[in-house]
């Protein structure tokens, strides 16, 4: 397997690695109150940097090598959905008080399957659907949010917020970077799948 596609399918560990840090260092984990909480927050924050920075280089990486692959284009925007979700999920938990409404996050994950739907239309009609520049300004927006929350987590815990305040300062801070993804998801949702509505009738798409 090539080095860009080896750094796109790291983001599908990396998801499960969130998940169960955050799960387990949370309330009810079986890691709680193991290490101060801006370690646990500095950990996840590098994660996804790293993350973040593993879809900027695949892409650049293939096309620079010449290894561009139908695989890539597969896996890649899989993957991105994937980690995001983890996230935004992890976010609506209650392991560290919930910071996002879980229907805000709902919304997200029925536009990655509308998405979804439409690629595998195209697929079946030897169709490869590119992504449009709404897709690509709600994946950015979407690694910004998670870098920027978790980074406000890890300054403000290490300034001693905790409790009950900690949560509700979260709230605050991701609840604006919500409304903005939860838009840019209804909006290049619905794009994706009238521009490819052709596909639903077995026409070539535009």
């Amino acid at each position: 397997m090539s080095l860009p596609n080896l750094l796109t399918v790291w983001r599908f560990p990396a998801a499960v690695l969130f998940l169960a840090w955050y799960l387990a260092t949370g309330q009810g984990g079986f890691l709680e109150g193991a290490m101060p909480t801006w370690v646990v927050f500095l950990v996840l924050l590098l994660l996804t940097g790293a993350a973040e920075i593993s879809d900027i280089l695949d892409g650049r990486l293939a096309r620079s090598r010449g290894q561009v692959s139908n695989l890539g284009k597969i896996l890649d925007p899989y993957a991105d959905a994937t980690y995001h979700l983890t996230v935004l999920f992890c976010f609506a938990s209650d392991a560290w008080g919930t910071w996002v409404p879980l229907w805000m996050v709902m919304v997200t994950y029925y536009r990655e399957a509308v998405v979804h739907v439409v690629r595998s239309l195209g697929q079946e009609q030897g169709l490869y659907i590119h992504a449009h520049w709404t897709g690509k300004a709600k994946t950015t927006a979407l690694g910004i949010a998670s870098v920027v929350i978790l980074l406000w987590a890890t300054v403000r815990s290490a300034m001693g917020l905790s409790g009950p305040a900690f949560g509700e300062e979260m709230t605050l801070v991701s609840l604006p970077f919500m409304w903005i993804i939860l838009l840019f998801s209804l909006w290049s949702g619905t794009g994706y799948a009238w521009r490819n509505r052709a596909l639903f009738a077995g026409l070539k798409a535009r």
